[in-house]
């Protein structure tokens, strides 16, 4: 047992002296090596980009498990469910993905079109999609909201712009975001 216990100490003791020293700045920081595992993972890609994180519905007065997306796939599965079937509609823009879905009070859901400058609604009925391109090519709009006169209002992320939709007129407006001072550094998402 003591031979046990001293070869714990010993080799705690090496692992000690053997840890690397870093110092308070960030070439010192970045000199140290980053393990394989953590460049291979792609967990929190997995939580962020899951089948749950598309639909984005809040709170309803339905029950509990039925507010939010995270249950979405389950809702999906749910024998119980009115019709159950889903049906899958490919984004008219190449390479792009829906983002951020928000309801107009009519219930028509509207999103920014992921990886392009385009805002988009689609037909609750017959599931057409009907794109809004933003002016500016470089645009990238992220995170809208509906407003009560159901226009829509983005964030530009690549840009950083505030922008207004109306989709009856298609009219858009942009207005420059005080905290991105150059194109590429914003602080509204």
């Amino acid at each position: 047992m003591l031979r046990l216990l001293f070869l714990f100490v010993s080799l705690l003791a090496c692992g000690l002296s053997a840890r690397a020293q870093y110092e308070a700045n960030w070439n010192s920081i970045d000199s140290r090596p980053v393990p394989t595992w953590f460049q291979d993972a792609k967990f929190g890609i997995f939580i962020h980009w899951g089948v749950f994180s598309v639909p984005a519905w809040g709170p309803t007065k339905s029950a509990v498990y039925e507010q939010y997306a995270e249950w979405y796939w389950w809702r999906l599965l749910d024998p119980k469910a009115p019709d159950g079937a889903i049906k899958l509609v490919e984004s008219p823009t190449v390479n792009s993905r829906p983002y951020g879905v928000r309801l107009t009070s009519k219930g028509v859901p509207f999103f920014d079109e992921f990886n392009s400058n385009k805002i988009a609604s689609a037909d609750p009925k017959t599931l057409i999609i009907t794109e809004y391109p933003l002016p500016d090519k470089a645009a990238r709009p992220r995170r809208i909201a509906i407003g009560k006169d159901d226009t829509v209002w983005y964030g530009d992320y690549g840009r950083g712009y505030l922008g207004h939709l109306d989709p009856k007129t298609g009219k858009v407006e942009e207005f420059a975001s005080p905290a991105a001072p150059s194109p590429g550094r914003t602080r509204l998402t």
